[in-house]
């Protein structure tokens, strides 16, 4: 009797690309305050159909006397907003939060680039630009988690070849050792050269993970773009100048790194052209 034929197959979590998760993030100056984040939530009231779910951090300040010794407790204070749509499973499709002193959109069902970056800078300019007049932007970042099921003999490599290009330059050696969990990262900065270019550091981040009843491992690739603004740029110039270029190239950046780590026939099943 002929032993059963194991067929190892890597497939992207989703049919059309492995993006699981996508986050663009916005950081001023300073911090928030009680007001803004007042202003924020009305400025929702409007929206409840695009967010209906609506969570409200809170925070208490604790004062300390070094005379007496003594802590004091604090008003309980509003310190952040976080705006939900819930799928029917109960997780979140899209997200926007609101805390210290950064605005982050994410989207968990992500279609296209245009499509989701056009929504995620509408809620921006939507909600901070009422409420950050005198607090410039000073940073700005955007992150992939791309997610990977692969269907292999427990304890065995023999998927890299159909996941990882043979040339890669961003798999660390951690991730060759015969073992299903592993987690591999580097990163590096580019640009930066004159005054006149912003530096951006860009973070490469590879977990194996193993489900031992069902023999399904998991490569999650989380790649993280991080761009320093060259001076601090009041909202409405970043918003109408420079929002798009910034943000387009970490979308660049990140189909770059892609291209680099995953074989061609990888990259053209989850619609990432090769050039």
């Amino acid at each position: 009797m002929q032993s059963e034929t194991f067929v190892v197959t890597v497939t992207p979590c989703r049919e059309k690309n492995a993006i699981r998760n996508v986050a663009f993030a916005v950081h001023f100056q300073h911090s928030f305050s009680e007001i803004d984040l007042e202003k924020i939530k009305k400025l929702h009231r409007g929206k409840k159909d695009e967010f209906p779910r609506l969570e409200e951090k809170r925070a208490v300040s604790i004062q300390f006397d070094p005379a007496s010794k003594v802590q004091k407790a604090g008003r309980d204070e509003l310190a952040g907003l976080v705006f939900q749509h819930i799928n029917p499973d109960g997780a979140y499709s899209w997200k926007f939060t609101v805390e210290d002193n950064r605005a982050v959109v994410e989207c968990a069902n992500y279609t296209q680039w245009v499509e989701v970056w056009n929504r995620s800078k509408a809620l921006f300019h939507r909600f901070m630009a009422p409420v950050v007049e005198n607090n410039p932007v000073i940073v700005t970042g955007l992150e992939y988690l791309d997610e990977f099921l692969i269907h292999a003999e427990p304890r065995e490599n023999n998927w890299f070849g159909q996941l990882f290009s043979e040339n890669t330059k961003y798999l660390g050696a951690d991730a060759l050792r015969p073992s299903p969990f592993w987690h591999s990262h580097m990163g590096f900065f580019t640009g930066g050269e004159s005054d006149k270019t912003p530096r951006m550091l860009t973070r490469i981040n590879l977990d194996c993970l193993v489900d031992q009843s069902d023999q399904k491992y998991k490569v999650l690739a989380l790649t993280h773009h991080h761009i320093d603004l060259i001076e601090p740029t009041a909202f409405q110039i970043f918003d109408a100048q420079q929002m798009d270029d910034l943000f387009a190239t970490m979308h660049t950046a990140n189909k770059e790194v892609l291209r680099d780590l995953l074989t061609d026939e990888m990259c053209r099943s989850i619609g990432l052209s090769l050039s």
